[in-house]
């Protein structure tokens, strides 16, 4: 399994910093036909690396944010493959907005509502959607109460990827892991996580750790990842790579500083790197 992080910036990478560096927003292709999450910048990165958007067959987002979800990006992905007379693209989220921000029959697309938990099989690969600790304003009207409307809230969504005997945890946008996604990695062995490290070191006491993570944070859940607990055995493998992404603008230093300051199993991500597990 091949991961292309095709960005790796969080919402505030509206331009590159004074020094040039740069990062687009998050985005990561694998094995060149599914795409996590997809914006403008997406567009751009594939087409810098000469990859035809005709192959993309399929987009999962993890949530409605526009710095995840561009539907113009994703309907360019589309055209794309209808005019190369193949299948319509499959586009998946969560089953809150998918379908109202996503119209079906009103671009080549072929939707499917998401729920947690409930795994989904797309050929080789198999995606389990996790809920995730992070705010979105997305609600659904979803019915009526004694008392009013109701609504149904998004549940962000982070993703467990299965192919080819690899196992790989895709966890941003969010903050911490939710009682019930450390529950379903019970029994599984990971061979790499990308999680969110939107805030650096240096930045103690900041606001969003609600609902982004931090270094230490992910140092945290790295160090109980790794280790035996009551429920069996280390579900991070011996070895498997804890990739940093999602990494805010004015909360980080630069990716040279980065480098040098992190030790295995820590990476942080940058625009076009690729994982091979």
């Amino acid at each position: 399994m091949e991961l292309i992080f095709l960005g790796t910036g969080a919402a505030d990478w509206k331009e590159p910093k004074k020094d040039g560096e740069y990062r687009g927003f998050t985005s990561t292709l694998i094995d060149g036909e599914i795409l996590l999450d997809c914006t403008a910048h997406t567009l751009k990165r594939l087409r810098e690396m000469q990859v035809d958007w005709a192959q993309i067959s399929a987009v999962f987002f993890t949530h409605s944010h526009s710095d995840h979800c561009n539907p113009e990006a994703a309907g360019r992905l589309a055209e794309a493959r209808r005019a190369a007379g193949l299948s319509p693209l499959k586009i998946y989220g969560e089953s809150s907005w998918i379908a109202h921000v996503f119209t079906e029959g009103e671009g080549y697309w072929q939707l499917s509502a998401l729920e947690p938990f409930q795994e989904v099989c797309l050929g080789a690969y198999r995606l389990l959607p996790l809920p995730s600790n992070h705010s979105s304003d997305y609600r659904l009207l979803a019915g009526s109460t004694g008392s009013g409307p109701a609504f149904k809230r998004e549940t962000t969504l982070h993703y467990l990827l299965q192919a080819g005997g690899k196992a790989v945890l895709y966890a941003l946008d969010g903050a911490w892991m939710l009682t019930g996604t450390w529950e379903a990695l019970h029994g599984r062995q990971l061979d790499a996580g990308v999680v969110d490290c939107t805030i650096g070191p240096g930045h103690a006491g900041d606001y969003r750790i609600f609902e982004h993570n931090d270094l230490s944070m992910v140092q945290a859940m790295a160090q109980t990842l790794m280790a035996v607990t009551p429920y069996g055995p280390p579900i991070l493998r011996t070895g498997a790579p804890i990739v940093l992404n999602h990494l805010a603008k004015t909360l980080h230093p630069s990716q040279k500083e980065l480098d040098e300051m992190l030790r295995p199993p820590f990476i942080a991500a940058y625009d076009g790197m690729s994982l091979r597990l």
